[in-house]
């Protein structure tokens, strides 16, 4: 019976190698007959069909060899491969190798069918005794190598060795794999000396044997395997900005040069598939040292706990340029999201996988590592951002009883964090402080889901303190008032009417911010931040932090029991100063919509002071000499008559009387604005308004 397989399977492999050979010439001659000028349509037709044919039979010749296979039970191919593979390294056999290769398919092909573990092999499944010698005997070519064909055998044997490693009990394969775990070790240590492919499957099957084997090497070899799996993952990372533009650039050929995927390929894909496991192309390294990580912290991160600071590190990195929002390139950071495609969606799963791996660990092993990961990457916004998104993720999945124990820790690593904008001094990279500040402050809330009123309180008082000392110390970090307001208005989006307690004092350093940043009432020198200069990163700073400030105020006009007449008497002076507040880069796109809705929301507050101050207060600036002014002036009022409504009535000659000063203005602009107004007002009010004209 076993000779007969033997002779079987050989006469399969003979005969799928006759058809691929085959096929690949009638492929050939078609191609090069329909690239012949002089060629007939005889001749033309005669390759075409003679490739149909050639289709055809390696088609069923394909279905008769899978049944020829399946002929033989389970354990008598496992007999029939063990031998092959035995006999492979003996000359005096006589087999040759690709022999040797379509018996490791076969293995592969059966091990990927075969369901678990079986001890008693009721299923029909390889029994364990013919798993242990294929192991054996797959052992001898894990080697170091550089010939072809011995890299060839040594990607194919890891491959297949971690296909047998999922199928043997951890008790049964403890020596035999802890051989294997010493071979691959061995290998790594030198990972940059050999073909990525192979050290790829290296890594892969190092990735399994930690996952289902249990193995006590592991301990032993755990600091050899995270050391050159970072030294791995950091030499990817600096070739991330090339891989980036080799990605993009074979998108833009793909989308005119569509490369043919042959009959022939396609069998040979399949076969390759079956004997050395999926091919990642040049990303091998990444992906599999990705997956190689992933099942460190999933299965022994015990034995890993000095290295999580370096995974954090790097994987952070790679992150920024492969999984950030924006579209840039810059010299230390990278980053392309725009580009989708297969490979780079490889690549982002694998990261989002060990990112998940790392964030399910417990938070007081990571809370180290975190703090003095965030302390080097103060610089660099997008990878920064990164870090805080995986912090983020950590405190999701913890429980808050674990949060307790390390939450000063935590707290402290945040309050660090809030000053992270001392670095943004480059306009280039204001957006990616943006992107960073969100990250910071949605982690931080994340924080916030786990603490009691008295514990936040105190954690608010004191950014509120540093704000308020920053007004009349110029050396502190003013920056910070930025991401203070962001994280007022994400804090109160996030639990609304329970967040307002905690403004009262913030509230009244907001309306001293906002008059110290009118560069139209107050000297350059005594600015909050000078916005004054075009193009320069504390123009964009000043804008940004107006804006944030105006929807502050107005988040906290729509609660009446917080927002008295005290408040509003004390707010709308500086808001209204706002409009004329042109100096400041930005101040267009400030008045519609912030600083209308911010008006609208004080009006809405107290309807009294809206009609005796407010409204002449407001549409007094239309006799502003600036038409700017007047123009944007109008611009806030036609959204206030838009929303307001009816309400308006008592104010009606009063606003009549102002905009007919107005029809009669220099300015083309301001007269087409208050036509605009006054048509929106007679939609409202009827169109003897103004009377008719």
């Amino acid at each position: 019976m076993l000779e007969v397989g033997k002779k079987l399977l050989i006469t399969v492999t003979n005969i799928s190698d006759f058809m691929e050979n085959g096929l690949k010439a009638a492929e050939n001659a078609q191609e090069k007959a329909l690239q012949t000028k002089d060629a007939s349509e005889n001749d033309k037709n005669a390759a075409v069909q003679a490739l149909r044919y050639w289709i055809a039979l390696a088609a069923k010749a394909d279905i008769i060899c899978d049944r020829m296979r399946c002929l033989l039970p389970a354990n008598v191919s496992g007999h029939i491969i063990c031998d092959l593979l035995i006999d492979a390294d003996d000359k005096h056999k006589g087999i040759e190798p690709h022999i040797r290769d379509r018996a490791m398919q076969l293995l592969n092909v059966k091990m990927i069918a075969q369901s678990g573990f079986d001890h008693a092999n009721d299923r029909g499944d390889i029994h364990t005794e013919y798993l242990m010698k294929f192991a054996k005997k797959l052992n001898e070519w894990i080697t170091p190598a550089e010939t072809r064909d011995d890299i060839a055998l040594c990607q194919n044997a890891a491959f297949s060795l971690k296909l047998v490693a999922k199928k043997i009990p951890p008790q049964d394969g403890q020596k035999v794999f802890t051989e294997t775990m010493e071979k691959c070790v061995a290998l790594l240590r030198d990972w940059a000396s050999f073909d990525e492919a192979m050290i790829g499957n290296i890594l892969l099957l190092v990735g399994e044997l930690v996952r289902s084997q249990n193995l006590k090497s592991t301990v032993l070899y755990s600091e050899a395997i995270c050391s050159n799996t970072i030294e791995i993952l950091r030499d990817c990372e600096k070739k991330a900005s090339e891989i980036i533009e080799q990605i993009e650039a074979e998108k833009q050929k793909g989308a005119t040069e569509t490369r043919t995927s042959t009959t022939a390929n396609i069998r040979r894909k399949r076969s390759q598939l079956s004997l050395c496991g999926k091919q990642y192309g040049e990303d091998v390294l990444l992906l599999c040292a990705l997956t190689c990580s992933q099942r460190l912290f999933d299965h022994s991160s015990k034995f890993i706990t000095n290295f999580y600071e370096h995974f954090i590190h790097v994987v952070s990195q790679l992150g920024a340029k492969y999984m950030a929002d924006s579209d840039a390139v810059t010299n230390d950071e990278v980053n392309k999201s725009v580009i989708s495609s297969p490979r780079m969606d490889n690549i982002r799963l694998r990261l989002t996988f060990i990112r998940t791996a790392i964030s399910k660990q417990e938070i007081r092993l990571l809370v180290t590592p975190f703090t003095n990961v965030s302390a080097k990457l103060m610089k660099r916004p997008l990878t920064l951002a990164s870090l805080t998104s995986l912090i983020g993720d950590s405190i999701k999945h913890t429980k808050t009883d674990y949060i307790s124990k390390v939450i000063e820790q935590l707290i402290e690593m945040f309050m660090v964090l809030f000053k992270f904008r001392k670095g943004d001094k480059k306009i280039e990279k204001f957006e990616y402080y943006n992107q960073c500040e969100d990250s910071i402050l949605a982690a931080f809330l994340a924080l916030i889901d786990h603490l009691k009123a008295d514990g936040l309180r105190p954690i608010v008082n004191s950014l509120v303190e540093h704000v308020k000392a920053s007004i009349s110390d110029p050396s502190n970090t003013r920056l910070m008032a930025i991401t203070v307001f962001n994280f007022a208005n994400q804090f109160y989006d996030s639990y609304h009417n329970l967040a307002i307690p905690y403004f009262a004092q913030l509230f009244d350093v907001s309306v001293k911010i906002l008059k110290n940043l009118n560069a139209t009432k107050i000297d350059s020198d005594e600015l909050f931040i000078n916005g004054t200069q075009i193009d320069t990163v504390q123009a964009a700073q000043a804008n940004h932090l107006i804006i944030l400030i105006l929807k502050f105020i107005n988040k906290c006009a729509r609660h009446t029991t917080f927002f008295t007449e005290d408040l509003v008497k004390a707010c709308y002076p500086a808001v209204l100063d706002e409009i004329e507040n042109t100096k400041v880069f930005g101040h267009e796109d400030r008045c519609v919509p912030h600083l209308s809705s911010c008006i609208y929301s004080i009006a809405e507050a107290s309807v009294d002071i809206f009609n005796r101050e407010i409204c002449n207060s407001l549409l007094s600036r239309t006799r502003q000499s600036s038409a700017k002014i007047r123009h944007r002036t109008l611009l806030i009022f036609e959204q206030l008559v838009d929303r307001i409504g009816d309400s308006l009535a008592p104010l009606l000659p009063l606003i009549v009387q102002y905009l007919s000063e107005l029809l009669e203005d220099t300015n083309k602009k301001v007269v087409a604005q208050s036509e605009k107004t006054i048509r929106l007002l007679r939609d409202k009010f009827g169109s003897d308004v103004f009377g008719n004209e």
